[in-house]
């Protein structure tokens, strides 16, 4: 008889045994035979459809450099181009306000020809400072006109990007002549900047003091009026949110745009007197989902700062109308406010979708198509939470976030008497050391020393945090460690506009393929370690974390 093999033994050598060996053999080769064939033919099946995506390797194809626009490594002439364009934008080309600017001439001809002379010693100075105003020299006359700075660009760019500015220019101007009358007072942009990875240092805790002073625009010769900037950070398919924030909100507004390597600057369309785009052009390694620059971006916007006071929110969310009136009145009319390390948190909500979006098309819609979508008042907000449309932000997936703000207290008043309405709650404790509100920070010294450097009153963020999760609560532990006192704003608040989870979430709630998650607590261990090291004198004073009860 022939001897049977160890294998029919192992496998076949009864029929369950043969059975099981079945199904573990259909099994293999499903997964790890025709599924991976499928894919495979599906990826040369697009690669050779003509009407495809051919593939991501292949974007120089569609790309047009001529519309590449590179950070200027002349500041002179960065300052020409930027003054010229946000001069058309504000008053069209000069052809058109020709006989505007005769009448003038006749009327005042002195100070019609005051700049006609331009005085060297300043100009260069500007060119040094790169700020269009020299601290030493005395105010310079108007340099070139509208048309002398157009023809210096032009001779000064490659002729397919100085013919593309002019196009650009000249569409824009077309466009503005034949608008809607009605439109006349639209406000217009304010500025454009770019920044990339080398413009600005890589700032976390142990280093962040030292650059505070370098990089900060805060005015070290004027006294700082009280405002409050609202510093933005947004990819490009969010940023038409932006025109929205401008309807609410009239003071300062700088939004740190992130475009990624495999995308192109967009044109700026929006029509804000009070806002400064700033284009951060990704590395590669930042356009890696998980590596998203979040606090960077942020720290980008605090460096342009100029105001006594900022609130650094993300674009989703919205302020209510005129939110920063009244932050304004708060501040001048609270005495503790105008005192260092106190933070004004500003309660946040969300809007609940009718039904739930899972595309940015689904949720713009809502927003798009209905300005009162989002509450614009406390009356609208208190509204919205009765008919149970709008929530504290996070209350269904991450309550103890903004717990400690006590939002459903706060909405229905129930803390407040009689004319003690527009009084600060102090926050005594913190519910959970996870609490991360949004606050509004002291930035700019309001009566800087004359001659000293001005450095902001506030941390910066640390950028070891991207992607998703910690990089917000780092700032928070920062400020209670330091003896920061914490105060809720009455009635105004931020409102969150509902969107699809973004690719950088699903990296952090991808427990088994990515190790972001992991990662960031680890940092945010560590970094907490290092605050308790660095701020031992603060241990006494700081917000504690309230002690449970039974």
């Amino acid at each position: 008889m022939r001897r049977k093999t160890l294998w029919y033994k192992l496998f076949c050598s009864s029929p369950w045994k043969r059975t099981l060996s079945f199904f573990i053999i259909s099994y293999l080769a499903f997964f790890h035979g025709l599924i991976p064939l499928g894919e495979w033919l599906m990826q040369v099946g697009s690669w050779i459809s003509p009407g495809g995506n051919h593939g991501s390797n292949t974007n120089w194809l569609q790309y047009d450099s001529t519309l590449e626009i590179s950070p200027l490594r002349n500041e002179q002439l960065e300052r020409l181009q930027v003054e010229s364009e946000r001069s058309r934008l504000q008053f069209g080309s000069p052809q058109r306000n020709r006989l505007r600017l005769d009448i003038l001439e006749e009327i005042v001809p002195k100070w019609y020809h005051r700049n006609d002379k331009v005085d060297s010693a300043s100009r260069n100075d500007e060119a040094v400072n790169g700020k269009g105003e020299s601290p030493t020299a005395p105010k310079k006359e108007k340099a070139r006109s509208h048309q002398e700075k157009d023809e210096l660009i032009e001779k000064s760019l490659p002729k397919e990007r100085a013919s593309k500015l002019h196009n650009i220019s000249q569409d824009y101007s077309s466009k503005r002549s034949s608008m809607d009358p009605n439109k006349k007072d639209e406000r217009r942009l304010q500025q454009v900047k770019m920044a990339n990875d080398s413009t600005y240092p890589f700032r976390k805790l142990d280093n962040m003091d030292s650059y505070a002073a370098k990089y900060t625009s805060c005015s070290s010769e004027t006294t700082v009026e009280v405002k409050t900037t609202l510093v933005l950070q947004t990819s490009i398919s969010r940023l038409w949110i932006l025109n929205e924030s401008c309807s609410r909100w009239k003071d300062p507004i700088i939004a740190v745009v992130f475009v990624p390597t495999d995308e192109k600057v967009p044109e700026a369309t929006l029509h804000c007197s009070n806002v400064q785009l700033i284009f951060y052009e990704a590395t590669e390694e930042e356009s890696a989902k998980k590596a998203y620059p979040v606090n960077r971006l942020r720290n980008i916007g605090l460096d342009a700062v100029t105001t006594s006071h900022v609130l650094v929110v993300d674009i989703d969310f919205l302020p209510s109308q005129d939110l920063d009136g009244r932050i304004r009145e708060v501040l001048e009319n609270q005495i503790e406010l105008q005192e260092d390390r106190q933070a004004l948190v500003v309660p946040a909500f969300e809007r609940i979708p009718p039904k739930p979006c899972t595309t940015e098309e689904s949720c713009t819609k809502y927003l798009q198509s209905d300005d009162s979508f989002l509450p614009h008042s406390f009356e609208d907000l208190q509204g919205c939470v009765k008919r149970r449309e709008c929530q504290p932000f996070q209350s269904s997936v991450s309550w103890d976030s903004h717990s400690s703000t006590q939002s459903k207290e706060w909405i229905q008043r129930s803390w407040y008497n009689g004319e003690e309405q527009n009084m600060l709650r102090s926050v005594e404790c913190f519910h959970s050391a996870r609490y991360e509100p949004y606050v509004v920070l002291q930035w700019c010294p309001t009566s800087p020393s004359p001659g000293e450097k001005s450095v902001p009153k506030a941390p910066y963020y640390d950028e070891r945090f991207h992607g998703y999760g910690k990089n917000k609560i780092e700032l928070v532990s920062h400020l209670r460690k330091t003896g920061y006192r914490f105060l809720i704003l009455p009635e105004g608040f931020i409102i969150h506009n509902p969107h699809p989870e973004s690719a950088i979430k699903e990296e952090w709630i991808d427990f088994g393929g990515s190790d972001l998650h992991a990662s960031m607590d680890k940092l945010y261990a560590k970094f907490t370690a290092q605050l308790d090291h660095k701020y031992k004198e603060f241990h006494d004073t700081m917000t504690k974390i309230c002690k449970r009860t039974q």
